[in-house]
C-alpha cells in the first residue's frame, strides 16, 4: 500500500520518514498500520500525506478523508473553546467553577477556580464513586463530578485528569453559553473554519472512520492501576473506570457519546488547519477566531515536571501541553498542542508559523505516556527540514 498526497521539495525527508514508518513487522509498534500526516508552514500546506489501512485486517485502504479517534488530542480543542470565551470576556478563569456551575460547590469545591480545571490542578482526576458506563452520559458524568470531593490538594497537586478534564471544562462552557459543548465547538470554531473534527463521530461519517487498534478498556484500567504509584492506584482506577470493560474505542456507544477529553474524531489535515489558526495568532484565511493576547494567556505555563500518578513529564498551560519530554514538538520550548493515547498529535509553533497534525490508528503503548517513536521521528524530520 503506497503513500498518497503531497510533499514539497523542502520537506522531502518528511515524506521519506513517513514512508519508512510503514515498513517492518506488522506486529511491531514501530510499524504503522494506517496514518495521516499534515504540516503547514507560513500558512501553506507543505505536507499532506496518508497511507496504509483503515482496518486491522488490512483490507480497507486509508483514504484522503479517513478520520480516526484521536483520544486526548480533543483536550487541546476544548482548551481553544475555553480561550474563545475568555477572549470575549464571558469566562474569567480566576473565578470559581461554581460561579458558572453552582452545583459544583459541594464538598469543599466552592472556591476552586476554572484556571485549575484547565491546568489539571483542581485535584479531581477521578470521580469519587465512578460507575461503569457513566462517561457515555453527559448528565450522569457531570452530576457525579459535582457530588465528588477532590482526591488531591487543589492548586498544589499536579496530576493529569484523563477523562474528568473534558466534563469539568465542557460543563463550564455549557453553563456559560447554554449550548452543549459539541454545538459550541461547531458554531464557534470548527464550523467557521470548515474543520473536520467532532467529539464522537457523526452517523454520516461511519463509512470513513478507521478502526482504532484494539485495546480493551478493562485491560487499560487494569494496566493503569498496576502502573501507578501504590498510594495512587485507586485514584488511577477511578480516573477512567467509567466505560464498559469491553469498550474498544470503536463501539457505537463510544462514537455516539461526547467525551471531550478522549473521543475526538478527526484527521491530520483538520488538526493542522486548526493549529495553523493558532500558529498565526488566531486567524486563518481572513477569519479571526482568537486575539493574539488570548493565545498568549492560554499558553502560559502553569506547572511542569513529573506527574504524580501517570508516568509522564509534562509542561502544562491552560489546557494545552507545552513542549516537554513526553510530548516532543521540536526545539522551540513555546510550541503548544496536545497528544492522545496511541500517538496522535497536533501542535502549533507560533515563532515559525508552523502547524503539525498526525493521526494514526495503530496505538503506541510504552512504559511511559508519550507520543512514541513514530510520531517523534516525524516531528524531528520536520524541524530538520526547516534547518537545512
Amino acid at each position: 500500500m503506497g503513500i498518497h498526497g503531497i510533499c514539497t521539495d523542502r520537506f522531502e525527508a518528511v515524506y521519506d520518514t513517513f514512508e519508512r514508518s510503514f515498513r517492518g513487522d506488522p506486529d511491531d509498534m514501530r510499524t504503522e498500520l494506517g496514518a495521516a500526516l499534515s504540516v503547514t508552514y507560513q500558512g501553506e500546506t507543505v505536507v499532506d500525506l496518508w497511507g496504509g489501512y483503515a482496518d486491522e485486517d488490512r483490507k480497507v485502504p486509508w483514504s484522503e478523508d479517513t478520520i480516526v479517534c484521536v483520544q486526548s488530542v480533543g483536550k487541546g480543542i476544548l482548551a481553544t473553546c475555553a480561550a474563545i470565551l475568555a477572549d470575549r470576556g464571558e469566562l474569567d478563569v480566576d473565578r470559581p467553577v461554581a460561579h458558572y456551575w453552582p452545583d459544583f460547590a459541594k464538598k469543599g469545591k466552592a472556591q476552586l477556580p476554572v484556571r485549575w480545571a484547565l491546568s489539571h490542578q483542581i485535584g479531581m482526576p477521578a470521580w469519587e464513586n465512578p460507575e461503569k458506563g457513566m462517561a457515555y452520559d453527559w448528565e450522569w458524568a457531570t452530576s457525579a463530578l459535582a457530588e465528588s470531593a477532590p482526591d488531591l490538594a487543589p492548586g498544589t497537586s499536579h496530576a493529569y485528569h484523563p477523562y474528568t478534564y473534558g466534563f469539568l471544562v465542557g460543563e463550564v462552557i455549557r453553563r456559560i453559553t447554554g449550548m452543549p459543548v459539541e454545538q459550541f465547538l461547531d458554531e464557534e470554531l470548527t464550523g467557521k473554519l470548515n474543520i473536520d473534527f467532532s467529539y464522537g463521530a457523526r452517523a454520516q461519517n461511519a463509512g470513513r472512520i478507521a478502526t482504532f487498534s484494539r485495546l480493551r478498556h478493562g485491560d487499560n484500567v487494569a494496566a493503569g492501576e498496576a502502573g501507578a504509584p501504590r498510594e495512587y492506584a485507586d485514584i488511577m482506577r477511578r480516573t477512567i473506570d467509567v466505560l464498559d470493560d469491553d469498550e474498544d474505542y470503536n463501539s457505537s456507544k463510544w462514537r455516539g457519546a461526547v467525551i471531550p477529553a478522549a473521543n475526538g474524531h478527526t484527521n491530520a489535515r483538520a488538526l493542522a488547519q486548526l493549529y495553523t489558526m493558532l500558529a498565526q495568532n488566531g486567524q486563518i484565511d481572513g477569519t479571526r477566531i482568537l486575539s493574539e493576547a488570548a493565545i498568549d494567556h492560554a499558553t502560559e505555563r502553569q506547572w511542569g515536571g513529573p506527574d504524580l500518578i501517570i508516568p509522564a513529564h509534562t509542561n502544562v498551560a491552560l489546557g494545552f501541553m507545552l513542549n516537554c519530554p513526553s510530548y516532543y514538538a521540536g526545539p522551540n520550548p513555546r510550541t503548544f498542542g496536545h497528544a492522545g493515547l496511541g500517538g496522535a498529535y497536533g501542535f502549533a509553533d507560533r515563532e515559525n508559523r508552523l502547524a503539525f497534525g498526525y493521526t494514526p490508528n495503530k496505538i503506541w503503548l510504552g512504559e511511559k505516556v508519550e507520543t512514541g517513536r513514530r510520531c517523534d521521528a516525524l516531528v524531528k524530520a520536520v524541524y530538520d527540514c526547516l534547518e537545512s
